[in-house]
């Protein structure tokens, strides 16, 4: 009896829990960042979601906060590759 007592348990868990997760849909119409910069030490993350930035630290449980502008530096490296015969 006490298995049976357990697996309902279960089911009704995950039935319940199961009720609070995003559809689909809403994933679908959910925004994605348009740009995406991570400071030199690797520290800080800053990323575009329509004309907003954001930053975040990169540790673990940091919150993001909204920043008033955001100077993304490109930086392109030239590679020359040399052949001797």
């Amino acid at each position: 009896m006490r298995p049976f007592l357990s697996s309902c348990l279960l089911v009704l868990t995950l039935l319940v829990s199961s009720s609070f997760a995003q559809s689909l849909r809403d994933m679908g119409a959910l925004m994605s960042a348009r740009s995406l910069d991570l400071s030199p030490d690797g520290n800080h993350l800053w990323y575009q979601v329509g004309q907003k930035w954001w930053v975040v630290d990169t540790k673990a449980g940091a919150a993001p906060s909204a920043v008033a502008e955001h100077q993304l530096i490109v930086c392109l490296v030239d590679i020359q590759l040399v052949v001797r015969l």
